[in-house]
């Protein structure tokens, strides 16, 4: 008994505990870590103890690398004591896949923009429109986030965060583009786009910026026609189509080649009918990749005057927009504003037919029913 007494003041005068205390670093209870974790324990303040990971024995110093959720178990005794800890905690160093939709968004929008976002459990979203926060819409009965923004070009960021911390971003630029339609445009437009003898014409367009690269002996004019008709139609298309020099070398795809050559050599280029009466042609249509066309070419003829030059240029230059081609036609010049001379400006007419045949809302390979049912909302109706 004495002895006892004597072991009691020892350890009370030395500060020396009799209850074990379990003391572990490296780890903490429902933390989860993106880089590796080396457990250590106080084995002074343990006394004997055992640790296991995940039913594994392990010993202090032991390293942490895979990703997963791990339960540490101690249990620690000194002078018959016993203590248990428990530490739930995870390993994930893997950001959030970047956000993405049921629906492949738009580059234009009528009023207002609606993303179908592929929500993630355990993943929380934040939204930036031109930088500002933007209030999440989602509701119970609908996820889709709407965007009410002014017309005008914007850029909306969605950024996905993980309970590790780690984040992914999505960057959407879109435009808002309230342009109403009069019934009478419309007309025109399905009587320019479907009322043609192709056969096999399906709708298109270009989907992303385009090279335009010339070939052969075009004059100084020749030049100066197709830039200024690439500076008209640029203002009304949502891509660019970016003249480019010869060495800047030919890309496979998204490319519209331009060729000025003698007629003689139409032969050579695709044209397999008689050359007589026609001052140029186009590949029959820009063939399609998954994303809209991906080539045209165009071949003018150089013995024609310079007016028939700069009709064909321009005739041409819309067919391989996905205007189909009314070369052929008596009023082949109704693409130009009336009265042009010197300098050819596109009417207003085919201004509006290349803005409607652009909207977001017209997609690929849309019939006239569909289109009517996809813009209905942009067509002011007559009284």
């Amino acid at each position: 008994m004495k002895k006892m007494l004597l072991l009691f003041l020892f350890l009370f005068l030395t500060g020396c505990s009799l209850k074990p205390s379990i003391e572990v670093e490296g780890v903490e209870d429902k933390k989860i870590y993106t880089t590796e974790q080396t457990v250590q324990i106080d084995e002074k303040l343990a006394g004997q103890f055992t640790m296991k990971l995940n039913e594994e024995d392990i010993q202090p110093g032991h390293t942490i690398k895979e990703n997963g959720a791990y339960k540490l178990e101690i249990e620690a005794k000194k002078w018959g004591i016993k203590e248990t800890k428990t530490i739930s905690f995870e390993i994930d160093d893997q950001p959030p896949n970047e956000p993405s939709f049921h629906d492949a968004p738009l580059d234009r929008y009528f009023k207002k923009a609606k993303l179908r976002l592929k929500r993630v459990e355990d993943v929380t979203y934040e939204f930036l429109l031109d930088g500002e926060p933007y209030m999440d819409t989602a509701t119970e009965q609908d996820s889709s986030l709407i965007i009410y923004a002014e017309e005008g070009d914007h850029t909306f960021n969605i950024i996905a965060k993980k309970k590790n911390g780690l984040t992914s971003e999505t960057t959407i630029p879109f435009s808002m583009n309230n342009t109403m339609f009069s019934r009478e445009e419309i007309d025109l437009f399905y009587e320019i786009m479907f009322k043609t003898e192709e056969d096999d014409y399906m709708l298109g367009k270009w989907l992303s910026d385009t090279n335009v690269q010339v070939h052969g002996t075009p004059t100084d004019e020749d030049l100066e026609a197709l830039e200024s008709y690439l500076e008209q139609v640029n203002v009304i298309l949502p891509i660019d189509l970016i003249l480019v020099d010869n060495e800047a070398g030919r890309s496979p795809q998204n490319r519209i080649d331009i060729y000025f050559v003698p007629k003689n050599q139409f032969y050579d280029l695709g044209w397999d009918e008689d050359i007589s009466g026609i001052t140029g042609f186009t590949s029959y249509y820009p063939y399609y990749t998954g994303e809209g066309f991906g080539r045209s070419d165009i071949i003018v003829g150089i013995e024609e005057e310079e007016r028939d030059r700069k009709l064909t240029i321009l005739n041409l230059l819309l067919y391989s927009l996905g205007i189909p081609n009314r070369f052929d036609e008596d009023d082949s010049e109704s693409i130009i504003t009336p009265n042009s001379t010197d300098k050819i400006e596109l009417s207003d007419e085919y201004k509006k037919m290349i803005e409607i045949l652009y909207l977001g809302e017209i997609r690929l390979g849309m019939n006239e029913t569909r289109i009517e049912k996809a813009i209905k909302h942009r067509i002011i109706e007559d009284e």
